[in-house]
């Protein structure tokens, strides 16, 4: 009886041995939790040496962006339903879906906040500008709309292929390649998150014995907390540092104090 062959990964990640694989992945999402709680704890003026890693929060993060990480995954899907199979346009789609993965992580993490509309608002325009109106306009001479497109992918391959992204892909490999964008992508939305937990969050809990004096996080046996003025929650620079010892410490949870703002230096 002939041994049954097992088939070879071919895909990107199988490339990647597995040890390498899995204390990649271990110190990605170490990095990723870091920058989320530096993200948000700079919002409130507490200096990043602060800010402590472990186990922990790296599962509290993973919770907490739990749902919008699904809801960007469910819109994924569909995209990747109705992705293009002429290879002329897929580059296309995926600048376009790059553009649209930022406002929405904004939405996702920011809400529909009035002041943030503008932000918004850069990627569409971005997006109706030069990857719609660019090749209509500049390619106009080249006969039907699909034949404009193909041109400006065409001229814009080229110059693509000279930066400095094409240049480190062809001397570092693909793996090497992808693995620094999505961490320098995973870098962004993280810190993105981590600041609009800060600038969105309601629940927070405080000092019984000090009720104005807001708790903003706690790492193993250590509180860090600021004082905040009640009328115009605002949190001040004054910094609370407490160890959690032997003696009880009580807090206090107020489901709506926040949204707070940061201090006004």
């Amino acid at each position: 009886m002939g041994e049954d062959k097992i088939p070879r990964r071919t895909s990107l990640i199988g490339s990647v041995p597995d040890a390498l694989l899995i204390a990649s992945g271990t110190g990605v999402a170490y990095w990723l939790s870091f920058r989320y709680e530096v993200a948000y704890l700079q919002y409130f003026g507490v200096p990043a040496h602060l800010v402590e890693v472990s186990l922990q929060t790296v599962l509290l993060v993973a919770l907490g962006l739990s749902g919008a990480a699904w809801s960007v995954f469910m819109l994924g899907n569909l995209v990747a339903m109705a992705w293009p199979t002429q290879s002329e346009f897929r580059g296309k789609a995926a600048r376009i879906l790059f553009f649209l993965l930022i406002p929405v992580w904004f939405l996702l993490n920011y809400g529909f906040a009035r002041k943030y509309w503008l932000a918004y608002s850069i990627a569409p325009i971005y997006i109706i500008v030069f990857e719609v109106l660019w090749p209509l306009v500049v390619f106009r001479k080249r006969g039907s709309i699909r034949e404009r497109f193909v041109a400006c992918e065409k001229a814009d391959n080229e110059a693509l292929s000279r930066n400095i992204g094409s240049r480190v892909h062809a001397a570092l490999g693909p793996v090497v390649y992808y693995l620094f964008f999505f961490a320098l992508l995973g870098t962004f939305f993280a810190s993105v998150a981590g600041r609009g937990k800060a600038v969105t969050q309601e629940e927070y809990f405080v000092l019984s014995d000090a009720p104005n004096v807001v708790v903003l996080r706690v790492y193993g046996d250590k509180i860090i907390a600021a004082q905040f003025d009640r009328e115009s929650k605002t949190v001040s620079a004054q910094l609370v540092i407490q160890e959690i010892g032997s003696e009880k410490l009580r807090l206090t949870r107020e489901p709506k104090l926040g949204p707070l703002e940061g201090p006004k230096l």
